[in-house]
């Protein structure tokens, strides 16, 4: 007599098959929501930027600024928090932020300045407002994050 244990091949294939059916449908559904997460993720990245530049600038006592990575106009890559050395007139590396997120690009339209944005100490000043402009390169979505004079960031 036989004793049999285990599966046949049919069922075997027949669950394998059934599995990577399953998963299929569920990577299709999967990848919009990946996608989305990373736009929030950046946009949260920006917002929590310029926060900590304002509360530097207002820890410090003067202005501070940002600016892209590399000191290019290419904000995608991320940015770096500098304050003015009066002694040398240059500005001074004092935090930076990378983001890895190679579906997105990013621009600054500021009113006065596309490659700097100026955080000042007194809450009462003017600062650059202006707006980042984020792009998917894959979906062409578009988010607009508006920066105030008084350096509050929204989606618009």
């Amino acid at each position: 007599m036989l004793n049999k244990k285990g599966f046949t091949l049919i069922e075997l294939l027949t669950v394998v098959g059934l599995i990577i059916t399953l998963s299929l449908i569920g990577l299709g559904f999967w990848s919009p929501l990946i996608r989305k997460n990373q736009g929030q993720a950046l946009v949260d990245q920006i917002k929590m930027t310029v926060d900590y530049a304002r509360q530097q600038a207002l820890n410090r006592g003067h202005p501070v600024y940002l600016t892209p990575l590399n000191n290019t106009v290419d904000w995608s890559t991320g940015i770096q928090l500098s304050e003015l050395n009066y002694r040398t007139n240059q500005l001074e590396l004092l935090y930076q932020w990378q983001w890895d997120s190679k579906q997105w690009t990013v621009n600054w339209h500021g009113l006065n300045s596309a490659e700097k944005i100026t955080l000042s100490n007194n809450p009462l000043t003017a600062i650059s407002n202006g707006r980042f402009n984020l792009i998917n390169k894959v979906t062409k979505e578009s988010i607009s994050l508006v920066l105030n004079r008084l350096g509050r960031v929204r989606i618009s």
